[in-house]
């Protein structure tokens, strides 16, 4: 037979139950107010911090003296200044801006780009030589060479495959990590340029400028490239314009995928969100006309440099909704979000 509880021990959970019932409710977090950081990379290699969303800006002095610098990359909590006209790579603490490490490339040249295989190898690009550096992060020093097809210009890393966008040849090199050597070639017409990836699809997608944008050849639709590197085939290809008419017209000035594995592509006549899965035509998100592109992963926004290329708007990640801007007084060409210090 089941005993009665007396009311008494039953007191303490009727008090806990009332307090409870009266719990303010979880902090709705806003993003619009949370503090965070715009690292801009201006036209002459100067660089800027800002302080968002309240827009002071400030100068790190660790680059100051270095020279220009041409782009900034970011691999966990580090930040790595690819020096303009220098043959050397920074690498600074993101929260701090404090130099950590400096990598010299040797006699290859300035990199392009520069693409992070793991915690303990980075892969820098030379355009002016057709070669990758193999870097051993662990000491900050190139330890092998790789040979790729001309002028290589963007890159970006799939499970153990870095894609090598060749702008020059025209394709897109895959270079496994686990061997160091070029294993595929793939042909991409008409100015490869930008490189992401889908995940859903184990891809890469390769945006093409078009033909006649860096030759003299008659101008051609810009495209998005996708392709699978299982097999190292092209899936399809879409028009990255949302009127054919328009195609030959159009100049794009970036590429970048967010976690809904929609991918944008900001052009002449606006915003083009695609779905690399299905590639279907370009919808395009607004009218107005933007020269670069960047996601901050952290606060799942989208970042927008106006055709002025002083004005950076930010966006939710579909694009619909404004969430703060600054104005630089410098023309800038890259922009990174980081945290707050």
């Amino acid at each position: 037979m089941m005993r009665a509880v007396p009311f008494a021990n039953l007191l303490p959970f009727a008090v806990l139950a009332i307090v409870a019932s009266c719990s303010p409710d979880e902090p709705i977090i806003d993003n619009t107010v949370r503090s965070w950081r715009l690292l801009l990379v201006h036209a002459n290699g100067s660089v800027a911090d800002v302080s968002m969303p309240a827009g002071v800006s400030t100068s790190p002095t660790t680059l100051s003296s270095e020279g220009g610098v041409e782009i900034f990359r970011q691999y966990r909590d580090d930040i790595y200044a690819v020096m303009r006209d220098s043959s050397r790579i920074i690498v600074l603490d993101a929260r701090t801006m404090a130099e950590r490490q400096r990598i010299e490339l040797g006699t290859e040249g300035p990199a392009t780009d520069i693409a992070f295989a793991n915690a303990t190898t980075a892969y820098a690009l030379h355009a002016t030589t057709n070669a990758v550096s193999v870097i051993d992060l662990t000491v900050g020093r190139v330890v092998q060479r790789i040979s790729v097809a001309n002028r290589p210009v963007a890159a970006a890393v799939l499970g153990n495959q870095i894609g090598v966008v060749c702008q020059g040849a025209e394709r897109l090199d895959i270079v496994d990590s686990r061997t160091n050597t070029v294993e595929a070639s793939i042909p991409i017409p008409d100015a490869p340029t930008f490189i992401d990836i889908d995940l859903v699809q184990d891809a890469f997608c390769v945006a093409t400028l078009g033909a006649g944008r860096i030759d003299s050849r008659p101008a051609t639709t810009p495209k998005l490239h996708v392709v699978r590197v299982r097999d190292r085939s092209v899936l399809g290809t879409v028009d990255l314009t949302n009127r054919e008419p328009d195609g030959p017209r159009q100049r794009i000035g970036g590429l970048t995928i967010v976690p809904e594995q929609f991918a944008f592509v900001p052009v002449t006549t606006g915003m083009l969100r695609i779905n690399p899965r299905t590639r279907a035509r370009a919808t395009t998100i607004g009218i107005d006309e933007y020269h670069s592109i960047a996601y901050n992963a952290a606060r799942n926004e989208i970042l927008l440099l106006e055709a002025d290329s002083l004005s950076v708007r930010v966006f939710d990640e579909f694009v619909d909704k404004e969430r703060s801007s600054f104005r630089s007084t410098l023309p800038v060409r890259q922009m990174l979000a980081l945290p707050p210090r």
